[in-house]
């Protein structure tokens, strides 16, 4: 099992790679286990985006501009607060459920050496 932080999966580097490799040509159960990967991250994502939004109504107003623009305004007196919630949201935690996959499997996905460092997190034989 894999134990990801919210900081990480909400990162365009492992989505984008996971997303390239899915595309590519695999094996049949290499494609199944990355879309359960897939799935488990979007649901981790999911809680994550819920939480951002909540911690954005709790920590920030919204001013909204006569051109329909909003932009987000701190809330006076709030720094620390926000700075513990934001470093305490990147690191949450949570233990993937799905297997990971080997570099193995995926030398057919024609990944780039930075993508599969990328995909680090999710790879069942660390990358040396």
């Amino acid at each position: 099992m894999a134990e990801l932080t919210w900081g990480q999966i909400l990162g365009v580097e492992l989505n984008n790679a996971l997303n390239k490799a899915m595309r590519s040509q695999v094996d049949l159960k290499v494609a199944v286990k990355m879309i359960s990967i897939a799935k488990e991250l979007k649901s981790e994502q999911d809680k994550a985006n819920k939480m951002r939004e909540i911690l954005q109504d709790r920590f920030f107003d919204k001013v909204a501009h006569p051109d329909g623009r909003v932009d987000m305004k701190e809330k006076p007196g709030k720094e620390e607060e926000i700075k513990k919630a934001q470093e305490e949201f990147a690191a949450t935690s949570f233990k993937m459920k799905s297997a990971k996959l080997s570099t193995d499997e995926l030398t057919n996905a024609g990944l780039a050496p930075i993508e599969l460092m990328a995909l680090e997190p999710i790879l069942a034989n660390p990358i040396a």
